[in-house]
């Protein structure tokens, strides 16, 4: 069954606790009508044209629409939050929510119906939230105002929905993301420049009790983040509009190690933002986004990175006669590229080219010559044993 999306933003059911996840700047749109299965994926554009993603299971979902839950928001729903007690959190663009004035936070029973508790209105669009093990919720966004307190693009409710006074962290910019680490730690993309008075570039981390975290560093963020996600090892993959990260060169994806630097072992080329980020249960990783090509391979708006984390292999073809091909290899060793006509034993590779292995990794030829055999097979093999 398929159904055309109505929320743009992004969601996920979370196993480790209640969680929820915003996106980059925009508004409700359809990508000429496009449909995804309602039991595992949900894609939504934004006026920007970032493509956003959400995987959750399909157990979760059912295969059919839940005819019994139907609440009904007059705008856009960025960010959806499950407290423990499984009251639903919303935020976005709205100003009504089943017939009643909700200004862009919302409560929602679990049935969908509204929660007779009013939340804090605020005075521009919110992005994200997050609920931390305390049972308080965090509002990232684009606001100066959340009900009658100055707060400037971050905020925090108590579990019952009440302002948090003792909260005061702002941002200097945009908050469009949000994500608790199994530790209780909580992440923070966005636009800005500064949290809590302390330079913080695009990322940042907050400490459980919900203070800025400065044993992480300033990842010098050049450009926007709009995701993240945690691997089992503790670093950290980061998506976004971004064209450096760590000071280096990274386009649109990078990682971070558990402290904030670079982890430069990490460097897929995309051609377009990364707007959503999800670990399967192997170790894969979903990526979302605007991109067309995901390490020169066509991945039309989502691809997937193995389980360590990077394509293998990518084969190209730049003309009639010439194509480029990549591998993986370790950093700092030099490989033998190997070409043959034919997979028939014993195969006759013949060595093309000896090529050193770049900074992240890849072993790239272009092979001008391809017409010689009329199809050609690729291989590298350490220079050392060619």
């Amino acid at each position: 069954m398929k159904t055309r999306i109505r929320t743009a933003g992004s969601f996920a059911g979370n196993t480790a606790g209640p969680t929820a996840t915003g996106c980059g700047p925009g508004r409700r749109m359809n990508r000429g009508g496009r449909h995804a299965p309602r039991s595992c994926l949900y894609i939504a554009t934004t006026l920007a044209g970032l493509l956003v993603s959400a995987i959750v299971p399909g157990a979760a979902l059912g295969q059919s629409v839940d005819r019994s839950f139907h609440p009904d928001a007059d705008g856009v729903v960025y960010a959806i939050a499950v407290q423990a007690d499984g009251s639903i959190v919303i935020g976005g663009t709205f100003t009504n929510v089943n017939g009643r004035d909700c200004v862009r936070l919302a409560r929602l029973n679990p049935d969908g119906s509204l929660d007779g508790a009013s939340l804090p209105e605020a005075n521009n669009t919110v992005r994200s939230l997050a609920v931390q093990r305390d049972g308080g919720i965090l509002v990232g966004g684009e606001f100066t105002m959340l009900g009658l307190n100055i707060r400037s693009n971050l905020a925090r409710l108590n579990p019952d929905g009440t302002f948090d006074s003792s909260f005061d962290l702002g941002a200097d910019g945009a908050v469009y993301h949000l994500s608790p680490q199994p530790d209780g730690k909580i992440l923070v993309g966005g636009g800005f420049h500064t949290l809590g008075g302390q330079p913080r570039n695009g990322f940042a981390r907050l400490n459980a009790d919900g203070s800025l975290d400065r044993s992480f560093q300033d990842p010098e963020v050049f450009g926007g983040v709009f995701t993240s996600v945690t691997q089992s090892d503790g670093k950290i993959l980061v998506g976004g509009a971004f064209v450096r990260l760590g000071g280096q060169p990274r386009t649109y994806i990078g990682r971070l190690n558990p402290d904030g630097s670079l982890d430069g072992s990490l460097r897929p080329i995309i051609d377009g933002a990364v707007c959503s980020l999800a670990l399967q249960p192997d170790g894969k990783i979903l990526v979302g986004g605007s991109f067309m090509t995901f390490d020169d391979q066509m991945r039309d708006c989502i691809g997937r990175l193995n389980a360590d984390r990077h394509l293998d292999s990518f084969i190209t073809r730049i003309s009639s006669n010439n194509v480029r091909v990549g591998f993986r290899g370790i950093w700092g060793r030099q490989y033998v590229v190997q070409a043959s006509g034919n997979l028939n034993p014993p195969i006759p590779w013949s060595s093309l080219a000896i090529v050193p292995a770049d900074g992240a990794g890849w072993v790239m030829y272009e092979d001008k010559e391809t017409t010689r055999d009329g199809r050609r097979f690729y291989r590298i093999v350490p220079a050392e044993t060619p």
